[in-house]
């Protein structure tokens, strides 16, 4: 299978599904959602962050919460990635 597939940026935000921890694909996804799509500020724990596109700015801590992971399993994959 090849091509591209659209996903609503906001899906993740969807009542329709339960909330249960990520696997490792899901928070992949997240990861590639969330990054920027042009040159932008984001802000990580009170601090204005430039990005470029493609890049994202985020706490292991932040995606721990996010994925309901722990802050060491989200540390792993992102050392992993």
């Amino acid at each position: 299978m090849t091509g591209w597939v659209l996903l609503y940026r906001r899906a993740w935000d969807s009542e329709g599904f339960p909330k249960e921890p990520f696997s490792e694909r899901e928070a992949w996804f997240w990861l590639i959602a969330h990054a920027a799509w042009k040159e932008s500020e984001m802000v990580v724990n009170d601090d204005r962050v430039t990005v470029q596109r493609g890049q994202i700015a985020t706490t292991t801590r932040s995606m721990a919460t996010v994925f309901r992971w722990s802050q060491a399993k989200a540390a792993r994959f992102t050392k992993r990635l």
